[in-house]
């Protein structure tokens, strides 16, 4: 019955879901895309030839490639369809069986009761269906006409077409905020590149920048001063380069992976002149083509007046379409259990059925013979309902208010940014949760970066940040001086005789050129205003600026993928530095190298993590090492700025290796990239150390401190050093003061660390404060134990039991893959733990996704975490009520509504097991068929689904104080084997009391003919019961059986079930529905039995009601407690929390117990 959960949909993984569907990016989640027929994914040539454009293979173009279409039908295929998709869940195949076994002719119901219900299940299912796709079809019409601007070579003009008539080779014209329709060569644009902002990529706010390949760059004509229109421009750009002198652009078969976007650009009919041009600034005629001369589908042109691209990719053959791929689909622990209740019920009802059709042979009391496959038939046909039909619809309803629940809460709302449940099957592990795996910059700190402080030399030249004098108001705050570190870096620099004035000049030189950051000057003040997408860099440009090295322009540079940068120095010197090569940032070199070309010498400036630059630097001595740890106990992030100087002739040797590594193809590019950046990145010389502050976000020491209380461990995971990630750990409070730590770290071979484990596990597992011992362990170390554990099993399930014993764990210098492994770690040896990753970045996806819940924290490196997750939250300490309230009321209600809804079920199939019995098993229905059939449906959905989801036990403010209520779902108190034995035992000993009682005193519990008044009368009287029964235990166990709601409800549940009982008694729509009910309802309140047995029966009740009020007050869990004291205790939502923890033997009052026990 697995697959009949109605499990977490699919979630598209990648960039093919990060984008907005009105820019007709990728599919909304979990929709099915049917695209154009699957053709094998190909390279493509295009060739600009006698005025026309020529496309191979010429079945690229075939039909419309870029027009989207993610509907799952036609008004012709819907309901098929439809009824296709319902039917692969069992349920809904079990219920169909039972519809079509109800049409024989021995069937002892009538077959509408049984098929009708069903029917408008998947009826309503189907419409459902039918409007979410005519809704997508609304989206994709939008998309696909959507508007572009086409260059039309028979006229040579620009005109404007639909999206959906994009082909490959087409020639599109964008002018500013034109979003991209397809993935395009950038073949020119204003000045030679173009501005793109792919915020619905990304979500990344920074612009991009995007150029045209080398030899469109060096041969792009001179714009004519007698034409500035973007039209006539990129009329121009076609007419006299790429029709004139040949353009043919090869493009390799389209990929996945963002950074790869291969090819080669070159023109066929090279005039003598642009041949010369082309010497004479170096250029090869053959450019090779990456991923920065490409714009992709969705992203928009931004402050760039003009932009031409070439059409490489259409819709199936984009990055976002070919990133969109299927994720591990999430179950949360109640489901799995709610189908093994189904099971356990469908096995027991197997079993009983099997006794009836035996005993029904043996005691052979039918007026005729009924063969033993037929009785088996009918008595499952007369009990089918023990698994009702709207079980898992109104599951799924149940936790989809859940979900939505979350998405309004203001408690979790900041500067208008609200929480996102994007998956509400989830919503009940949020209140199970046992390890939080928590990443740090972003997540736990703001990801605003402020340069702190440098060493220069031997020198810490200070503080560079604004802090806040003590004594001072803001006023005078704002009115002081500078920070000191930044009049110490102009006093240097403005001293040639100064003994660091080289050194800090060159310094701050590094830092303002080896980077990729765009500036833009103040309108109104002329100061630089930079953006890029890293936030340190910025934070270094800044700190330039502060001190007189400001980086003022960026401008492309002819033939080649750099820029020039014009940067002014303290004195008042300009300085034109020539970026001739970028080596970017990745997770695997985790550095950048910046090749550049400043008063005709050619320096190599790199900078990144300490640990990686040390092996590159010629000399790293111990006063900087020693500088590194002070920096990093201050709670800084470090990294080493180094550069060399090279000669003319080694930079173009270099540069040869390089464009040839460029040029070569597939996998082998990458190694022969590697390779050459190894070459570059060497011999370097130590230049100095930056300090960067991330700042905690608010609350967060509270919410560390807070998750403890509540029993949840939290582990902190990072790429940071060891020392900067235990100061961090300090100042959130996940490591006290005075806390005890074991260190796993600075291991040199896996002997040293399996003997470091061994000693760690004896001293955190047995020593004499196992509970308060903190562990710290980095990512070298957790190489070493992999390859342990691949020599001999056992070092990681040691490394599991002493993490998992720690108070708090600390884990640096961790890849993604590391990260997520840690995650499965505990997991697997967590026998049922709930794990939860919150993250903020896409270094985050891997571990979020690996978690049982994952969580987001929609920050300012983008939106991958964002939509790999669970939910999304805005800041980190929204995690504490996204737990403690919504996750804890979710888990006692999902958990409530599994125990209730098979409770009443079993309550009613009660009636008929026992009806077999007296009837000497001759296959004959106990109760009428059709108040069977409304009784899932009509009487009984709408009561518990209004209580279970309205129902609230503790005010926010006053559950957000009692951290220990969380306890009762880590301790699985509302839903474990026990819990659930008494809800079946509460089910048998109601449904036997309300058909024993009726069947025994108003009829002789004989059926003497299918229209047997006394018996249908104590029937009808029976299924009364079982409905009062049933009514008042939900009433029983709600947390607000006063409240409106509550009675509301429950009161037009009765009425409600009046009316169906009159209609069905005293209509000719009911005489012909259920004739056995023919005047049965007025006939009941003549009978003094009757009534007394409808009104006497929920009277013995009274048993439960004081067995149940008995074990509260006797033996009351965490939440009885605390609602004692609220209520009772007249405790404030704003009292201290010391007040309202009192021992519950201070609550002992007489008022406390009439209250239990009434």
């Amino acid at each position: 019955l697995s697959s009949s959960l109605p499990c977490r949909r699919s979630l598209p993984l990648g960039i093919g879901v990060w984008l907005p569907l009105q820019h007709g990016l990728a599919p909304a989640i979990g929709r099915r895309i049917r695209m154009p027929p699957p053709r094998p994914l190909e390279g493509r040539t295009v060739l600009f030839r006698s005025n026309a454009v020529h496309v191979q293979p010429e079945n690229i173009n075939e039909g419309t490639p870029n027009k989207i279409c993610t509907t799952r039908f036609t008004l012709l295929t819907w309901l098929p369809l439809s009824l296709w998709t319902q039917f692969h869940r069992v349920a809904n195949v079990y219920f169909l069986v039972v519809s079509i076994t109800v049409l024989l002719p021995f069937s002892p119901v009538m077959p509408a009761s049984t098929a009708l219900p069903f029917v408008g299940v998947l009826l309503w299912t189907a419409l459902k269906d039918l409007y979410e796709d005519r809704k997508r079809k609304q989206d994709d019409d939008q998309v696909n006409m959507n508007n572009c601007i086409r260059y039309n070579f028979e006229t040579s003009e620009f005109v404007a077409i639909d999206w959906q008539e994009v082909l490959c080779g087409d020639l599109i014209l964008c002018v500013p905020d034109d979003i991209f329709p397809a993935d395009m060569l950038v073949v020119g644009g204003e000045g030679g590149r173009a501005f793109i902002s792919t915020m619905n990529l990304d979500g990344e706010t920074n612009l991009k920048e995007r150029r045209p390949p080398a030899v469109c760059s060096a041969l792009a004509p001179e714009p004519s001063l007698a034409v500035d229109e973007p039209h006539a421009q990129a009329a121009h750009l076609v007419k006299t380069l790429l029709m004139q002198e040949g353009l043919t652009a090869d493009f390799e078969a389209p990929c996945a992976p963002l950074g790869q976007m291969n090819g080669t650009v070159k023109f066929a009919d090279l005039s003598r002149k642009s041949t010369h041009t082309l010497t004479e600034m170096k250029v090869n005629s053959d450019s090779v083509i990456c991923h920065e001369n490409f714009v992709p589908r969705g992203c928009k042109l931004q402050q760039t007046s003009w932009m031409l691209g070439l059409v490489a990719y259409t819709c199936p053959d984009s990055k976002v379409w070919l990133n969109t791929s299927q994720v591990e689909v999430k179950t949360s622990n109640l489901q799995v259990a709610l189908n093994r209740c189904v099971l356990g019920l469908v096995t027991t009802l197997f079993i009983f059925c099997l006794y009836a059709a035996m005993l029904g042979q043996v005691v052979g009391t039918d007026d005729e013979a009924v063969e033993y496959p037929k009785k088996f038939i009918i008595y499952w046909i007369i009990l089918y309902q023990i698994v009702p039909v709207s079980l898992y619809v109104v599951f799924e309803m149940v936790k989809l208010i859940l979900g939505r629940s979350i998405n309004k809460d203001p408690q979790m709302c900041a500067d208008g940014v609200y929480a996102i449940a994007r998956t509400s099957d989830l919503v009940e592990e949020l209140g199970q949760v046992e390890h939080v795996f928590s990443d740090k910059t972003g997540t736990l700190t703001q990801n605003e970066m402020r340069f702190a402080r440098c060493y220069v030399g031997k020198d810490d030249l200070g503080e560079f940040r604004d802090l806040p004098t003590p004594g001072l108001d803001d006023a005078l705050a704002k009115a002081q001086s500078k920070p000191p570190g930044v009049k110490i870096a102009r006093k240097v620099m403005l001293d040639s005789g100064h003994e660091l004035y080289r050194d800090v000049q060159d310094f701050f030189l590094c830092l303002a050129t080896c980077h990729d950051v765009q500036v833009e000057l103040n309108a109104e003040t002329g100061a630089p205003e930079f953006s890029g997408s890293s936030a340190d860099e910025v934070a270094f440009l800044e700190a330039s600026h502060q001190v007189g090295v400001s980086m003022q322009s960026r401008a492309a540079l002819p033939g080649s993928a750099g820029a020039t940068l014009r940067i002014v120095m303290p004195a008042g010197a300009t300085l034109a530095a020539d970026v001739l090569c970028m080596i970017p940032f990745d997770s695997d070199r985790k550095r950048m190298t910046v090749v550049c070309k400043i008063d005709n010498q050619i320096l190599c400036v790199t900078k990144g993590a300490d640990t990686t630059m040390e092996p590159l630097c010629r000399c790293i001595e111990g006063h900087v090492q020693e500088q590194l740890r002070v920096y990093a106990k201050l709670g800084l992030r470090t990294l080493v700025i180094a550069r060399k100087v090279l000669t003319e002739k080694e930079f173009e040797a270099w540069r040869v290796e390089y464009e040839a590594a460029r040029s070569a193809p597939g996998k082998e590019k990458d190694q022969l990239m590697a390779e050459c950046a190894s070459k570059m990145e060497c011999s370097l010389d130590f230049c100095g150390l930056t300090a960067i502050e991330d700042r905690l976000q608010d609350g967060v020491p509270e919410a560390v401190a807070k998750l403890n209380a509540m029993n949840i461990h939290v582990w902190m995971l990072t790429g940071d050093k060891t020392e900067t990630a235990v100061e961090i750990a300090k100042s959130c409070n996940l490591i006290t003061g005075d806390q005890p730590i074991v260190r796993l770290a600075d291991a040199s071979s896996t002997e040293h660390a399996l003997k470091m484990l061994e000693e760690a596990h004896r001293d955190i597992c047995a020593g004499p404060c196992r509970s308060r011992k903190a562990l710290v362990l980095d990512g070298a170390f957790m190489l070493f134990v992999a390859r342990l554990q691949e020599e001999a099993p056992g070092p990681e399930d040691l490394l599991t039991q002493t993490a998992m014993s720690a108070a708090a764990c600390v884990c640096c210098r961790l890849s993604p893959k590391q990260k997520r492994s840690l995650v499965e770690m505990v997991k697997a040896a967590g026998a049922g733990r709930i794990t939860l990753a919150i993250g903020d970045g896409a270094n985050d996806v891997a571990m979020i996704q690996g978690a049982h819940v994952g969580v987001a924290v929609r920050g300012r490196e983008g939106t991958q975490a964002v939509q790999a997750c669970d939910v999304a939250i805005a800041q980190f300490r929204f995690l504490v009520p996204l737990l403690q309230c919504h996750g804890r009321r979710a888990y006692r209600r999902v958990s409530l509504y599994l125990c209730y809804f098979i409770y009443k079920h079993v309550a009613l199939a009660v009636g008929d097991m026992l009806w077999a019995h007296q009837d000497n098993f001759r296959g004959r229905i106990g109760y009428p068929d059709w108040l069977s059939s409304a009784y899932p449906i009509v009487f009984t959905t709408l009561p518990v689904l209004v209580i279970i989801v309205c129902d609230e036990d503790l005010p926010d403010a006053v559950a957000l104080r009692m951290p220990s209520l969380y306890s009762m779902g880590q301790k699985r108190v509302h839903f474990n084997a026990m819990v659930f034995v008494s809800w079946i035992l509460s089910g048998l000993w109601h449904g036997g009391l309300a058909w024993l009682l009726p069947s025994l005193v108003v009829d002789n519990g004989k059926l003497d003919s299918d229209l047997d008044n006394d018996f249908w009368t104590a029937s009808l009287v029976s299924f009364t019961l079982v409905m009062a029964h049933v009514s008042l235990r939900l009433w029983l166990v709600s947390m607000s059986a006063f409240s409106k709601f509550t009675l509301g409800i429950l009161l037009f549940c009765v009425i409600d079930y009046l009316v169906v009982v009159l209609v069905l008694g005293h209509t000719a729509l009911g005489n012909f529905m259920q004739p056995q009910l023919e005047g049965i309802p007025f006939d009941l309140f003549q009978s003094s039995k009757a009534v007394l047995a409808v009104f006497l029966t929920p009277f013995a009740l009274l048993l439960d009601f004081v067995a149940y009020k008995l074990m509260k007050f006797f033996y009351p869990t965490e939440l009885d407690k605390v609602r004692r004291m609220y209520y009772y205790n007249k405790v404030s939502p704003t009292q201290p929390a010391e007040e309202i923890g009192r021992a519950p033997s201070e609550l002992q009052s007489p008022s406390i117990i009439s209250y239990a026990v009434f």
